[in-house]
């Protein structure tokens, strides 16, 4: 069985982070008999504004997205690190909270590892 969680650590992206997460579900529902296996979590870096909203928007109505939320602001690496930290999966797809995966990236990013389990980094552009 694959384990994928896909983090998004995030900070003051009220305006694109709705879009990054609408991509990813998307996808994920594409993927049904996957649901159980994907996960999304988010990673506020202590956000100001609507970010929170947004984000909880996603979470309540879908079981696979968690958020974490930071009390306060850590920086940009730190807050890359702790969204690792938070994973507890043996397979991370780190993403931007601007960011789009391409339609099929995530059945890709399945598929190599269901081809070669010992796959240790696999960077996508």
């Amino acid at each position: 069985m694959i384990d994928l969680t896909i983090g998004i650590p995030t900070y003051n992206s009220a305006n694109t982070i709705g879009f990054t997460i609408s991509n990813i579900i998307n996808q994920v529902e594409e993927l049904n008999e996957l649901n159980e296996e994907i996960e999304v979590l988010i990673s506020d870096n202590a956000s100001e504004g609507e970010t929170q909203d947004v984000i909880k928007s996603y979470s309540s109505r879908y079981k696979f997205i968690r958020c974490f939320r930071n009390i306060k602001s850590v920086g940009a690496d730190k807050k890359f690190d702790l969204c690792i930290k938070i994973i507890n999966r043996e397979f991370v797809w780190l993403i931007s909270d601007k960011n789009e995966i391409r339609n099929g990236g995530i059945r890709k990013s399945l598929n190599i590892n269901k081809i070669n389990p010992y796959v240790t980094l696999v960077f996508l552009n």
